[in-house]
């Protein structure tokens, strides 16, 4: 992320979005999806593409403007109801872009779809005194990414009714999704910084132990030296 700049935010959504698109949106790319083993990741992959802004290998997607699209800082899943393979989050973590996502339900509890039914109907069996909404970041594993912003709602009277345990939801959705982006981008800036930070300091340390004749040695992966070997070691 460069310092003084916008965060850019790629948001997927499934069904219209139509407060999203007609409020935020400046470009919109459409995909539809296959539950087939083979179509689901040939989507992903595809989606991957657009989402760091290349097409049909190194074309970049443009938007409504004809500015050519950048890929962004950090990925937001809003309603997406569309499990992501590997073909998509290995790119998108290789690029160093991290991917949070809302979900209906406490850390633990009604991982995957229907999250809301399933807890509804716990509820009326006398399983359950409360359900909530999450947002975590992205991992192989559905819904098990370390949380970001948990709201525990416990359930009311009138939650028998499944609309009203719905709207009471969404509810909390529309503000939790925002709390959770705004973390998510506060987390990476400040990693970024840290990581500028490091290189600043290695920099400058080499540039004194070099003018000393000090051989230096950067490694970018942890190793395993003697303790009496005299080496400065940094993951980078």
């Amino acid at each position: 992320m460069a310092e003084g700049r916008p965060t850019k935010i790629a948001v997927l959504i499934s069904g219209n979005g139509s407060n999203l698109q007609g409020n935020l949106l400046k470009y919109k790319k459409t995909l539809y999806p296959n539950n087939e083993e083979t179509a689901r990741q040939k989507y992903d992959e595809k989606l991957a593409n657009v989402v760091l802004g290349i097409e049909g290998g190194d074309k970049a997607e443009e938007d409504k403007s004809g500015k050519k699209l950048e890929k962004p800082d950090v990925i937001v899943c809003a309603g997406f109801m569309h499990i992501l393979t590997e073909n998509f989050l290995t790119p998108i973590e290789e690029a160093g872009i991290p991917i949070i996502n809302l979900h209906p339900a406490l850390p633990g509890a009604y991982d995957g779809a229907n999250a809301i039914e399933r807890a509804h109907k716990d509820f009326q069996d006398g399983k359950a005194d409360k359900t909530g909404v999450m947002i975590h970041y992205v991992i192989k594993d559905v819904d098990r990414g370390e949380p970001i912003v948990i709201k525990e709602i416990p359930f009311e009277p009138e939650d028998t009714d499944l609309d009203h345990l719905t709207e009471r939801l969404h509810s909390v959705e529309h503000k939790a999704i925002v709390e959770g982006t705004r973390k998510a981008i506060q987390s990476l800036q400040e990693s970024t910084a840290m990581v500028k930070g490091a290189r600043s300091a290695i920099q400058s340390l080499k540039e004194r132990q070099l003018r000393k004749g000090v051989s230096w040695y950067v490694l970018s992966r942890p190793t395993l030296v003697p303790f009496n070997l005299r080496m400065l070691i940094f993951h980078i």
